[in-house]
């Protein structure tokens, strides 16, 4: 994997672990561990040049839709000194990046 790509991976990984931190600290998520998520690659360039399923993943965990879990988690996204240009919820809960 070319270092840019995993460069990219491990930023939209600190984003979302970032914004789920800042949701437990305000009390919106419980302080628990959350299970792993993925990242992909779509197959579907319109999806995003990445797909993240952390809010389905967390749904059960969390007790709550994966699409509000996302939406809970997209208030505190910070972009900043990254490649991630913008992001959009898709589905019943998919967050994709684009860059």
């Amino acid at each position: 994997m070319s270092q840019i790509v995993t460069k990219v991976k491990n930023e939209i990984k600190e984003t979302i672990l970032s914004a789920a931190a800042k949701c437990t600290e305000k009390g919106v998520f419980p302080a628990e561990t959350l299970p792993e998520f993925n990242i992909e690659i779509p197959s579907d360039r319109s999806h995003g040049d990445y797909a993240v399923n952390a809010a389905m993943v967390w749904a059960k965990s969390l007790h709550n839709a994966p699409r509000k879990i996302a939406e809970t988690l997209a208030e505190y996204f910070d972009f900043a000194d990254t490649y991630i240009d913008r992001f959009e919820i898709a589905g019943p809960g998919f967050i994709n990046f684009f860059i």
